[in-house]
């Protein structure tokens, strides 16, 4: 994403920069291509911010380490391990206690928290197989035509920014003449609507090209059930899956947890696609 007018000037006869809030600021998707993709990219970041950390006698991270979040306060929840008569029992828990704000922390098992989790998963990635099942049978046709709308509402953004810039750009030769400016500010304004432009065209470009995609159906919008699809044949969880399709777990109680998905937006919004298609091809059959 290319970012742009974070600051400018109150009148082009000031130099003086004032930093602008972001509400104004001029956003191109897609402006410049991906070196990788941004499922990918946004992964990593997330991975940095989380807890990472490994025990001194332990060489591998924990399964659900940094993921956990106390359904009570919104802590992070911590592993701990109890010993009674030789075994070990390990355990996570809210570290916050009622003395720091957490009324109702919860202590559950880690056997029965990986136990849920992977039906959890399982689940899941069952139910997308089936909403991947039905977006199949439903007309190609329909569902471009659902992505096309949308690209091209960017696109027209794009094209209305566009023709903004290249209005002031026309208007900088006569303001020279004018005398309202310098040839200097006349110089350094022209580099800049012309840098604006070129990126504006790149960003155009980009989503023209996504649009042409949806239209020879080559779109990749199918791209994240694949990616579920892949850990189908998984029999138990492992810190790879975990990662891959696990945003968060937020612990609720001993016998309820919530779980925020990757591709969550993605996955509603092809449900809703869905039920749209659905809903008019029962419309259809009762037309004819």
């Amino acid at each position: 994403m290319l970012v742009q007018g974070k600051q400018s000037t109150p009148h082009f006869k000031l130099k003086a920069l004032e930093n602008k809030p972001s509400s104004e600021w001029v956003r191109y998707e897609n402006a410049h291509e991906a070196i990788i993709s941004k499922h990918d990219f946004d992964l990593v970041q997330r991975i940095r911010g989380i807890d990472t950390r490994t025990s001194p006698k332990e060489k591998t991270v924990y399964l659900f380490s940094g993921m956990l979040i106390c359904g009570c306060c919104g802590g992070r929840m911590t592993r701990k391990i109890n010993r009674y008569k030789g075994k070990e029992y390990v355990y996570y828990f809210c570290p916050t206690g009622k003395k720091h704000g957490c009324s109702n922390g919860v202590m559950v098992k880690e056997s029965d928290l990986t136990e849920c989790v992977q039906t959890a998963v399982k689940g899941h990635i069952d139910n997308i197989a089936s909403l991947d099942l039905l977006l199949s049978s439903i007309s190609h046709e329909r569902i471009n035509r659902e992505l096309a709308r949308e690209y091209a509402g960017h696109i027209k953004s794009c094209e209305k920014q566009l023709e903004k810039t290249e209005s002031y750009k026309s208007k900088l030769y006569e303001n020279l003449v004018n005398g309202m400016l310098t040839k200097e500010e006349f110089l350094s304004y022209k580099r800049k609507y012309n840098a604006d432009i070129e990126s504006m065209q790149a960003a155009i470009n980009g989503w023209n090209e996504k649009l042409t995609d949806v239209l020879e159906n080559r779109s990749e919008r199918n791209r994240w059930i694949n990616h579920f699809m892949k850990f189908s044949q998984m029999e138990e969880i492992d810190r790879k899956a975990v990662l891959q399709l696990i945003r968060s777990i937020r612990i609720l109680s001993k016998d309820e947890l919530q779980i925020e998905f990757n591709y969550q937006d993605e996955y509603f919004k092809a449900q809703r696609l869905a039920e749209q298609m659905k809903q008019a091809q029962s419309a259809e059959r009762k037309a004819s």
